[in-house]
C-alpha cells in the first residue's frame, strides 16, 4: 500500500468509529426511553431493540466510512478553495440530504419486512408516512447531522493542523 494510500486509510477511518460510537450512544438511550415497549410510542411502530441494534450499528458504521471516503478522496480536492464555515455547511446540508433518504429507504425496507408485504401494501407507506412526519425521524437527522459536522470538523482540523495534534490536545499530550 503506498504512503497516500495509508495517510487516506486513517483518515477515513475514524469517520467509521465516530459513526460506530455515537449510533451505540444513540441506541442506548433509545433502549433506556422505551426500554420493555414493542411500539414507538409517538409512530405506533414496531420497535425491536436486538435487531434494531446490529443493523443499525452495521449500517452507521457503513454509512460513516463511506462519507469518509467521499470526504477524502473526492470533497476534499472539489472545496479546497471555499472557506473552512462554507465548506462545512454545505458538506453537512449534502450528507444530511443523502441521509434522508437512505433513512426513509432503510425505513421502508424494514416497514415490508415486518407487515412481510411489498411495496404497493398502504399499511407500509402509512408507516412510512408516521415516521418521516415524526418529531423522532427529525431528531434523529439533527442528531446524524451533529455527527457528520463533528466528523468533517475533526477530519477537518486535523488536516490542516497536522494528523495527531488536534488528537494529541484533546487527550492531553500538549508536548
Amino acid at each position: 500500500m503506498t504512503p497516500k494510500n495509508t495517510r487516506d486509510l486513517y483518515r477515513i477511518i475514524p469517520f467509521g468509529v465516530n459513526w460506530f460510537i455515537f449510533t451505540s450512544i444513540y441506541l442506548l438511550l433509545e433502549r433506556g426511553l422505551l426500554h420493555e415497549l414493542k411500539f414507538y410510542p409517538a409512530t405506533g411502530n414496531p420497535y425491536e431493540f436486538g435487531l434494531v441494534t446490529v443493523i443499525s450499528l452495521v449500517l452507521s458504521t457503513c454509512a460513516g466510512l463511506c462519507i469518509g471516503v467521499v470526504e477524502i478522496k473526492f470533497f476534499d480536492k472539489f472545496f479546497l478553495k471555499k472557506s473552512f464555515g462554507r465548506a462545512l455547511i454545505i458538506k453537512v446540508l449534502i450528507y444530511v440530504s443523502i441521509m434522508v433518504f437512505f433513512l426513509m429507504g432503510i425505513s421502508l425496507v424494514r416497514y415490508i419486512d415486518i407487515y412481510e408485504s411489498n411495496i404497493l401494501d398502504i399499511k407500509v407507506w402509512e408507516s412510512l408516512w408516521h415516521f418521516v412526519s415524526s418529531f423522532i425521524f427529525w431528531s434523529t437527522e439533527l442528531y446524524i447531522a451533529a455527527i457528520i459536522g463533528g466528523s468533517i470538523f475533526f477530519s477537518q482540523v486535523s488536516q490542516n493542523t497536522g494528523m495527531l495534534v488536534l488528537h494529541n490536545f484533546l487527550v492531553g499530550k500538549y508536548t
